[in-house]
């Protein structure tokens, strides 16, 4: 409630027609009437009150609603009129009375917005009516005295809503009371005579918000209420959710690499947490730049959080099995490696033997054929010699014949001559073939002798 000086009021506040003043002032007659206190505090509460309303009905008047509708309106907003009263009295009864007064008028200021009432306390005139419009119950307070010792207090309340009741326990305990818009809202919305909530004997703070979160319950109520050290607040639950929705940025995943994977992202994990959670409106994942923004409740970051931990536990494994798959890998290109080298070396151990034996064959080829080479020399170098005699001796033959004709041929001498030319032939066709040989073999036993050395320089 706006606590202003009513002269003040005064002067700022647009002029209001006669009949409105006569239809507030006939409901604030009404009101003062029910209250149980001396007549210079009912007076207080009436030019508080009186000051909240006609401050109300300049404000709707200056949002366009006619006069009759803005004093329904700022009328209404106030409450049931004998239990306004009742309130109002017991805040009187306590140890304060100015204090109570000021507070019970505040409560009431509070739940303006919420309708207890409905239009009931309106005639149809636009008058208020002092006729209560929940069929003549009224609820009681009974006021006691509080332990401040212990942390109780003697509870005495019957048959009041839920926001009264709540601001009953806050003012005992001296916290504040907050009111989601929610709740204001079903309150404008319908009048809920069947929420109603006793509250007796002496209790904690604990115990009290307790009984009355039972009551909610067993009322079907869709209301969270929480207290801490200061206040006390009552929300739906779909207030009490969005108060917990926080915003964390989280990396994009490493294995996302394509512009499209990273798009599709925040939508897949949006579809995995739908399969566990209603997350309604509760819930919104953006790409943002390289990182997931994600805005949610609590257990949603949780969620996301855990299936990092298995993403990665994943992806931790899949890359362990990858380095074990690449060190079999690498193991198995080392041991081929191994045997090939094993086997090369067998190879070139057997080709360095094969190529000595090859070596000895060939100097002993060579060493043979070297011999026989000298010896179809010396037989031939023999023969030739022997043929050069054998020819000396034809031709002193022959000489003699021409000087004696008579003298005969000697057959056995051209015999001989004859064997020793077609030997002499057959040796030096036979020399040709072993020269061959042995100029073969020389080039082979020079280029191993090469082959050698050149392997001794690598």
């Amino acid at each position: 409630m706006n606590k202003l000086n009513t002269k003040s009021r005064t002067q700022t506040r647009k002029k209001i027609e006669p009949s409105t003043r006569d239809s507030i002032s006939t409901w604030l007659d009404v009101l003062t009437a029910m209250l149980v206190m001396p007549d210079t505090q009912r007076l207080q509460v009436r030019d508080e009150l009186e000051d909240h309303l006609r401050s109300r009905v300049d404000d709707l008047l200056i949002m366009g609603k006619s006069e009759p509708q803005a004093i329904r309106i700022a009328v209404a907003e106030l409450g049931e009129t004998a239990e306004l009263a009742k309130l109002i009295t017991h805040a009187h009864t306590k140890s304060n009375p100015r204090r109570k007064i000021m507070n019970a008028a505040l409560i009431t200021v509070a739940l303006a917005g919420m309708s207890f009432g409905g239009y009931s306390f309106i005639n149809g005139t636009g008058a208020p009516s002092a006729t209560p419009s929940n069929g003549g119950a009224v609820p009681v307070v009974m006021p006691s005295e509080n332990n401040r010792e212990d942390g109780t207090y003697s509870f005495d309340i019957q048959d009041l809503k839920l926001v009264p009741t709540l601001a009953e326990v806050a003012e005992a305990f001296d916290l504040s009371l907050s009111v989601g818009d929610g709740v204001k809202e079903n309150f404008q919305q319908a009048n809920m005579y069947f929420e109603k909530f006793t509250v007796q004997g002496e209790m904690t703070l604990a115990e009290s918000i307790k009984k009355i979160q039972r009551s909610s319950e067993a009322a079907l109520l869709d209301y969270v209420i929480k207290y801490d050290e200061s206040k006390i607040s009552v929300f739906t639950q779909d207030e009490a959710v969005r108060r917990t929705v926080t915003t964390r940025v989280y990396p994009i995943p490493v294995w996302l690499y394509t512009a499209k994977e990273k798009a599709d992202y925040p939508i897949s994990l949006m579809r995995l947490l739908e399969v566990k959670y209603d997350l309604g409106c509760y819930t919104s994942i953006q790409l943002v730049s390289s990182s997931i923004v994600v805005a949610a409740p609590p257990e949603i970051h949780d969620e996301i959080a855990d299936y990092e931990v298995d993403l990665e536990n994943v992806l931790r494994e899949q890359g362990e099995r990858s380095m074990e798959k690449s060190r079999q890998r690498e193991d198995e290109r080392k041991y081929r490696d191994e045997d090939r080298e094993r086997e090369r070396q067998v190879r070139e151990e057997q080709r360095r033997k094969d190529r000595e034996h090859a070596i000895e064959r060939i100097q002993k080829e060579f060493e043979s054929v070297r011999s026989d080479l000298l010896d179809i020399k010396a037989k031939s170098n023999s023969i030739a010699s022997e043929l050069k005699n054998l020819q000396i001796k034809s031709i002193e033959a022959s000489s003699q014949r021409a000087f004696n004709p008579e003298i005969p041929i000697d057959e056995e001498l051209q015999a001989q001559i004859a064997r020793r030319t077609n030997t002499l032939d057959l040796l030096e066709f036979e020399l040709d073939e072993t020269q061959e040989r042995y100029i073969f073999l020389r080039s082979r036993l020079i280029q191993s002798e090469y082959a050698n050395l050149f392997k001794g320089l690598e």
